[in-house]
């Protein structure tokens, strides 16, 4: 069984797109844990919506490459058109930014994600999930990274009506799941 934390990202429809991602994500393994969502400016394009992002823990039996496709299948089912604008508005966003304690550097994976030491809001979701994860390359756990960008990195900001949403959704999940046992 393969541990994967996966980024949820939308700037188009934002509160609901995020919450279809959660609930087809539950199709391709376990939810363990899912983060605060936080609302941030758009990288790169100064007139596009603000973006909500989360972080979900995800139990599955897939491996890394046949989950970067599961992922790809949930994006397009979702809205998201692929251009060669990287700031263009999206549906969704789903990135793999860890997975297990592996370090992979291929060309369409790239784990651990880069992105982790550099935006605040995804180092603040992954502490979130898992505090104690020790970063496969820089050796710090998720909380000393997220520590590192302060109490209220600028420009993040948590949006308490979507985490509070997100986990209804995760609740929900979960209940279904007793209830059909």
């Amino acid at each position: 069984m393969n541990r994967a934390y996966i980024l949820i990202g939308s700037n188009v429809h934002k509160k609901t797109n995020y919450l279809k991602a959660l609930r087809r994500l539950r199709a391709i393994g376990d939810i363990l844990a899912i983060s605060s969502v936080y609302e941030t400016a758009p990288v790169g394009n100064s007139e596009a919506e603000s973006f909500y992002s989360g972080v979900v823990l995800l139990k599955t039996e897939l491996d890394v490459h046949a989950l970067k496709r599961a992922l790809r299948i949930i994006e397009t089912q979702l809205g998201r058109l692929r251009t060669a604008d990287l700031y263009a508005p999206r549906a969704i966003d789903l990135g793999l930014v860890l997975f297990n304690n592996d370090i992979i550097d291929e060309w369409d994976v790239h784990v651990p994600d880069p992105l982790i030491l550099r935006l605040p809001f995804l180092a603040l979701a992954l502490a979130e999930v898992s505090p104690q994860y020790v970063h496969p390359t820089d050796g710090r756990t998720l909380m000393e990274i997220a520590s590192g960008f302060g109490k209220h990195p600028v420009g993040v900001r948590a949006v308490p009506t979507t985490t509070a949403n997100a986990r209804q959704v995760f609740d929900q999940i979960y209940r279904d799941e007793f209830v059909h046992a």
